[in-house]
């Protein structure tokens, strides 16, 4: 029996909401200078773990029906557990704002973390000369997304 996409979509919304994780960081610190001041790169990140092989093969199967890039990583040892979790990243700008976007309106935990980045990368769609954020703006979105975990 195949469920159908908006089912596997709120699924996945739910698995993230409670599960997953939502990730905005600098990156490379400092180490590019551009008129708007010492830039490193903005990493977007959505993550979830488990040590379940089937619920991380259904994730996979539903990233690749919406067409994102992922990384799927090799089942690991975690401190305290028994058994190797497997992680699977969407950690491509494009594919992180399709992802949230597919699943924000089911979201009732994470909906103000995926709010802010969506909300971002509307504003700068192309971290290209001329629409580059500034440090300052990336800065507020990393902030932001880092003050709204404390509150969910």
């Amino acid at each position: 029996m195949t469920i159908p996409t908006s089912a596997r979509v709120i699924w996945l919304a739910g698995l993230i909401d409670g599960e997953g994780c939502m990730y905005v960081r600098f990156t490379n610190q400092g180490r590019y200078n551009t008129p708007h001041g010492s830039m490193g790169s903005l990493e977007t990140r959505v993550e979830i773990h488990s040590v379940s092989t089937r619920m991380i093969d259904e994730v996979q199967s539903i990233y690749e029906e919406l067409g994102l890039y992922y990384d799927r990583q090799s089942p690991k040892n975690q401190p305290l557990s028994t058994r190797p979790a497997i992680r699977i990243v969407v950690r491509r700008r494009g594919s992180v704002v399709q992802l949230l976007q597919a699943i924000r309106p089911f979201l009732k935990v994470k909906e103000r973390e995926a709010d802010a980045i969506i909300d971002f990368f509307t504003l700068h769609p192309r971290e290209s000369v001329g629409q580059r954020s500034t440090t300052e703006q990336r800065q507020t979105l990393v902030d932001s997304v880092k003050q709204l975990k404390r509150i969910a």
